[in-house]
């Protein structure tokens, strides 16, 4: 088993401005510059890789509040599944769980590598190929650097489309509290968020630091029978009909007889779920009348991190843990393929008078 580390150095430099010759030297300014690299040998005239940084006081100009808002903003960030694709709605046709994907250049999630803090974590647990933005909570970071270009020859095969390194802030004094609400119009989709950050210490000043970042999300479910674009599948004047054979009650087929029909059809069907749709007396299933647009949804993130300096050296601890909560109405199974009996009630012309 092959094990990839990616390793941090940092190198503090302190550099002085250009000096005056009145200037004294208790009125010289010191600026600290950080260097973050990787210690993974490479040729010397090698050129640099392209990189963006995203940092956090864009995002707070922006208004993003997702991490998955953060990476809409990136050009080469040609799909990005959220809570509307949890029906099967990645690559491979599984669901996705609610889940919110990176796809740099349209590689798929399991092309774009995901890091905290330089460090891999877990993928989704539905198909286990790509990271959930949802469980990084945006007030905990400091910047977001985006690896452009591929680097499957460091990091696998994972990182063929690029690679995202979220950054998390080193240290926080005070505390904030940030609550908002989206309201729709219509009724359906609500929206609300809260974020709540602490922290005590600094650590430049003080070698040490602790501080904690609690994110709720709740969205609730919009169906489709609460907007006018999606309460229906049957548009006569725009020539759709999207329905499905497999209804409830179901249609039949008489092998022998070699006759179809169903129990619901002389009274309609079963309006307006069940239409009387075609020929041979069978019903056909409006099946976008029980579906949902977006599906009610609950995030919770917890980030914790503390820092200390042991001289040259620097340990941290970190924690991260999230839950997401879907609920989500789709249209039935379609069930074929059932023979029901001459002993049953509801086998037509029996006790169950179900007649067609």
């Amino acid at each position: 088993m092959n094990f990839r580390v990616w390793v941090f150095c940092v190198w503090s430099l302190l550099v002085a401005r250009p000096s005056v010759a009145q200037v004294t030297a208790g009125e010289e300014d010191m600026v600290r510059v950080e260097v973050i690299g990787s210690s993974i040998k490479r040729l010397v005239s090698e050129s640099s890789q392209p990189l963006t940084v995203f940092k956090a006081e864009e995002f707070t100009k922006q208004g993003l509040t997702t991490a998955r808002e953060v990476l809409d903003r990136i050009p080469s960030n040609q799909t990005n599944m959220g809570a509307g694709n949890t029906i099967g709605g990645n690559a491979s046709s599984l669901p996705t769980g609610g889940q919110a994907v990176a796809d740099l250049r349209g590689l798929g999630g399991d092309k774009t590598l995901v890091l905290l803090n330089g460090r891999r974590i877990a993928n989704h647990p539905y198909d286990s190929a790509s990271v959930d933005l949802n469980l990084i909570p945006i007030a905990a970071l400091e910047r977001v650097e985006v690896l452009r270009d591929g680097a499957s020859a460091i990091y696998g095969t994972d990182a063929i489309g690029g690679v995202i390194n979220f950054i998390t802030r080193r240290s926080v004094r005070g505390t904030t509290l940030v609550a908002e609400s989206v309201i729709p119009k219509k009724s359906g989709g609500k929206e609300k968020r809260a974020n709540i950050i602490s922290g005590i210490g600094e650590l430049d000043a003080d070698g040490w630091s602790v501080f904690g970042v609690l994110d709720y999300h709740n969205e609730d479910a919009l169906t489709s029978q609460q907007r006018e674009f999606s309460n229906t599948g049957v548009r006569n004047n725009l020539g759709l009909s999207r329905t499905s054979g497999v209804t409830f009650p179901g249609n039949y087929f008489d092998p022998v007889t070699k006759t179809t029909g169903n129990p619901g059809y002389p009274s309609g069907c079963n309006a307006p779920f069940s239409l009387p749709i075609g020929s041979g007396g069978t019903c056909r299933q409006d099946y976008t009348r029980q579906i949902d647009d977006l599906p009610e949804q609950e995030q919770l993130a917890l980030f914790g991190r503390a820092t200390k300096k042991f001289g040259d050296h620097t340990a941290s601890l970190e924690y991260l843990h999230s839950r997401n909560k879907v609920i989500s109405h789709t249209a039935p199974p379609p069930q074929i393929a059932l023979f029901l009996p001459k002993t049953s009630p509801y086998y037509p012309g029996n006790s169950g008078n179900q007649q067609v």
